[in-house]
């Protein structure tokens, strides 16, 4: 019975010297939250009417009275006040005489050659950018052959003036309907014309810094370097992730919506987001990207490597104005995880030195192994004093 004895207690022994050496292992995390903004374009014109008195130009007024053969000087301005554009105008005359000829598009005078004439509307066959203006026409002739029978007609000159995005859209003016198809909608949005000067390019990046042991994130906006959206619009970019710490690390990457109002919701869902890690997609779905709000691991990153993050964002041909001038934000959440593990034996006797090594805060035995260790250990206790007990009686 005592060689049981001395079994039992060989290997709770075995089991006591393993749990005198500490395991030590923990888990370093950090996290960098950039904040994204994106924003919708705006293509609005103004159209102003002038004329020109002793070779000074003002304001337009309607004559007071008008003669055969008279030039009236009529100049109507189209002026952008958004974004790069294609402009076409169109003329319309009434008459409340039905007995007696009014105006018609003859008796317009000094359209420029920059004005194509196609179906019922004059297409400006330039872009028309930010802040700049063109005149339609400068003049309105009466015919001299008019007599008293025409005396008391009231004559009106209408004009519409229509644009549309320069970007992703190109007129084909030999064609008799230069926009094709396209639908023109009322703007519903207001505005002072503003227009913000786009940043200059940047470098995006998220980096583990190893000797600081911080994950870093330059600039703080990844969206910074798109400007404005509009219809058809693809913005593309791209971020270097990279590790400078002599451990390998992990990095992760989810989103997150924070008080964002459901009209920006309604944008974000409206847009297109696509993103991959060294060349292999891993999201394609709307920028508000709920699916990512889980983390998703971008690799283990070894020491001084990086990999290239690259993503874009679509904007529907058929965005409608009702998304014009409109802004949303998403962030994009970057996570570092770094295992760090030592094992140090602690002293067998209480004349062996103590460790110096510092304490890490949070670091601790792996508990499912100690707890196992433990109930072994009592598992084994219990049986040698029952061993011991029996062989007291023999």
């Amino acid at each position: 019975m005592k060689k049981y004895i001395c079994k039992a207690t060989g290997i709770l022994g075995l089991l006591l010297i393993f749990l005198g050496i500490s395991g030590a292992y923990a888990t370093f995390s950090d996290s960098v939250t950039v904040k994204n903004h994106i924003a919708t374009g705006d293509i609005n014109i103004s159209l102003k009417e002038y004329q020109k008195r002793n070779g000074k130009e003002t304001s337009y007024r309607n004559p007071v009275e008008i003669l055969p053969g008279d030039l009236i000087s009529k100049i109507p301005r189209i002026t952008n006040l958004g974004m790069p554009c294609w402009i076409r105008a169109k003329i319309s005359f009434q008459n409340k005489m039905e007995t007696e000829e009014g105006f018609e598009e003859t008796h317009i005078k000094g359209i420029s050659r920059g004005w194509k004439k196609r179906g019922e509307y004059y297409y400006y066959t330039k872009t028309l950018n930010t802040g700049e203006s063109v005149d339609f026409f400068t003049g309105v002739s009466v015919p001299p052959l008019w007599t008293e029978d025409h005396s008391g007609q009231k004559l009106q000159i209408g004009i519409q003036a229509d644009a549309i995005q320069a970007a992703n859209f190109h007129p084909d003016f030999q064609e008799m309907s230069p926009w094709g198809n396209q639908t023109v909608e009322k703007c519903i949005h207001e505005t002072n014309g503003k227009t913000d000067c786009k940043l200059e390019n940047v470098k995006l990046s998220v980096k583990f810094h190893g000797d600081a042991q911080k994950l870093l994130a330059v600039p703080d906006d990844f969206f910074r370097n798109f400007g404005d959206i509009l219809p058809g619009d693809t913005k593309k970019d791209d971020v270097s992730i990279s590790n400078t710490d002599k451990e390998t690390v992990e990095i992760f990457f989810r989103t997150e919506l924070k008080n964002q109002t459901k009209e920006q919701k309604d944008l974000l869902e409206k847009l297109t987001l696509t993103i991959s890690m060294d060349g292999k997609d891993f999201y394609t779905g709307s920028l508000k990207s709920s699916s990512l709000e889980r983390p998703v691991s971008l690799g283990k990153f070894k020491p001084q490597t990086e990999g290239n993050l690259t993503f874009s964002i679509t904007a529907p041909k058929d965005l409608k104005n009702a998304y014009a001038l409109r802004d949303a934000s998403v962030n994009w959440i970057f996570t570092v995880n770094k295992k760090e593990s030592s094992l140090t034996e602690q002293p067998s006797s209480p004349d062996a030195p103590e460790s110096s090594a510092p304490v890490k805060t949070g670091d601790s035995t792996p508990v499912l192994t100690m707890i196992l260790l433990l109930v072994a250990s009592a598992a084994l206790s219990i049986a040698y004093l029952k061993l011991k007990k029996g062989d007291s009686e023999v």
